[in-house]
This record gives structure tokens, sequence and C-alpha cells, in this order.
């Protein structure tokens, strides 16, 4: 009887273990898995307030660029000069040109940094497709061991060896 006993009671902690072990396996890759999800949703959050930055800082550059062409004009015209002709207008149009292109860079170095987050955030999300995948996998394995386990006690207890 007591060897009976013996490899049911190893089936039983072998079955036991397992199953201790595939939950806290499930609730590791859970809680992974919701990291990975939460580090993309940030990462989409830092792109649109990236690009929403980029806005803004070039509507400032191109309102300190009006500012600067209005000054212009104003010392122009206190000192009798025609600001609508020639090198005054000439110096105008350059200082609004300039003042687009810093805006323009302002916009597209906002748009590269925003495609660098969305790219962080699609890595973030392949992560989490692997280790869903691998998860799966592993609770198979776990399970296919178990029953290989019981499966050996079976085949044991039965006089085979």
């Amino acid at each position: 009887m007591l060897p009976l006993v013996i490899p049911l009671v190893q089936a039983a902690f072998a079955l036991i273990g397992g199953g201790i072990k595939a939950a806290a396996d499930a609730q590791a890759d859970a809680d992974n898995l919701r990291e990975l999800y939460r580090s993309a949703q940030l990462e989409d959050a830092a792109a649109a307030d990236t690009l929403r930055q980029g806005a803004l800082l070039a509507g400032l550059k191109r309102m300190q660029g009006s500012k600067l062409v209005a000054k212009q004009r104003l010392a122009y015209g206190a000192s009798g000069v025609d600001a609508g002709v020639g090198t005054p207008a000439g110096v105008m149009a350059e200082t609004s040109a300039i003042a687009e292109l810093d805006a323009q860079t302002l916009q597209n170095n906002a748009v590269r940094e925003a495609w660098g987050h969305t790219e962080i955030g699609r890595k973030y999300r392949v992560q989490a497709k692997q280790l869903s995948d691998t998860a799966a996998s592993r609770t198979l394995g776990t399970f296919l061991g178990m029953g290989g386990t019981l499966a050996s006690t079976a085949g044991s207890l039965l006089g085979g060896k």
C-alpha cells in the first residue's frame, strides 16, 4: 500500500506546484502586458503633445517675425523712408522669410520627435504581442508537463517502469 502512496503524493505535489507556477506566470505576464500597453499609451500622448508644442512654438516664432517687421516698418517711417519699396521692403521681406523658415524648422523638428515617440510606442506594442504569444506557449508547456507527470505516475502505478 505504501509504495502506491508515494507516487500519488509526488504527483499531487507536482500538479499543485505546476498550477501555482502557471498562476504566478500568468499574473506576471498580465502585469507586464499592462505596463507595456501603458508605456505605449504614454508615448502616444508624448507624440501628440510634441506636435502641439511644435505648432505653438512655430506660431510664436511667426508672431515674433511679424513684430520685428512692424518695428522695422515704424523705424523706416519715423526716419522718413518709404518702407514699401526698395531696400526697406527687401529687408522686411527677408525678415518675414527668416521667421517663416524658423517656424517651419520648429514644426519639422516636432514632427521628427513625435515620430520617435510613435516608434517607441509601436515597439512597446510589438513587445506586448510577443509576450502574449510566449505566455500562452509557456502556460501550455506547464500544463503539458503536469500531464506528463500524471501519465508517468499512472504508468508506474500500473506496473510499468
